[in-house]
């Protein structure tokens, strides 16, 4: 998605590959160091993941997280010290996920202000300077973090309240059903959102219009794994709603390129 958004805001290949692979081993520290600082918990609730197993150790977990980490913001670097800045407040707001909000009734706000910076981290790294609809963008990232937010705690929610290292997330706290209506509704709003400001603002082709509906079939059928009670069914919807909202994010921003937005 990363190295999409760069190549629409004109990046060379390499420059979009190189964003692409900082925000990989950006996201890859996240998930390391989520591995290490829920060992405990998952030995009950997901006993196959690789600390818990022991396939690899707590310790190699976390090093392998700050090294990822070290290396994902050492690219963003190279594209300059605003980029750097945006790629830093993206890697805080995983961390803060991982090692105090996942509990909260707040944890789905790193996902929403995550997903805010995306655009603009592509953009910068791109350009220069941000777009001019970018607060826009952000606005239809928050909707879009947070349900991917819910579909995520979604997994566990079921194993009830308490129970594993989510336990007392918003998805716990709606419970699976009204959770799984929440992010129908989140979905529901981007996609409008989405297709209302291409026709108003863009220029969208047919290969908008089309990521638009595959985005929306996507999400439909990934709220529909997370709907279901057997955990590797919400395990495939969250990562189908993400899917779902990467396309979005792509096709939209193509619709909106041509129009000089």
């Amino acid at each position: 998605m990363t190295a999409g958004l760069a190549w629409l805001a004109g990046a060379g290949v390499g420059e979009g590959a190189r964003l692409g692979l900082a925000m990989l081993l950006i996201q890859a520290s996240i998930g390391a160091v989520n591995d290490w600082h829920d060992a405990a918990a998952d030995g009950l609730d997901h006993p196959g993941r690789p600390v818990p197993a022991g396939l690899v150790r707590g310790r190699t977990a976390a090093l392998a997280g700050a090294l990822c980490g070290m290396g994902g913001l050492a690219l963003a670097a190279g594209f300059g010290p605003a980029v750097l800045t945006v790629a830093a407040a993206g890697y805080a707001c995983g961390l803060a996920y991982d090692l105090h909000l996942k509990p909260t009734a707040w944890a789905w706000i790193p996902f929403a202000l995550g997903f805010a910076l995306v655009p603009a981290f592509a953009w910068l790294a791109a350009t220069g300077t941000l777009p001019g609809l970018y607060p826009l963008a952000a606005l239809l990232a928050i909707p879009a973090g947070a349900a991917l937010a819910l579909a995520n705690g979604a997994i566990d929610a079921a194993a009830g309240p308490g129970a594993g290292a989510a336990g007392g997330g918003p998805a716990w706290r709606l419970g699976p059903r009204r959770a799984v209506v929440v992010g129908m509704i989140l979905h529901a709003g981007i996609v409008v959102g989405a297709g209302g400001t291409l026709a108003v603002l863009g220029r969208p082709g047919p290969g908008s219009w089309l990521g638009l509906a595959v985005a929306a079939a996507l999400a439909a059928a990934g709220l529909a794994g997370s709907a279901r009670p057997e955990r590797r069914h919400r395990q495939r919807g969250w990562e189908v709603q993400a899917l779902a909202v990467a396309v979005l994010a792509v096709a939209w921003i193509a619709g909106l390129v041509p129009a000089g937005t």
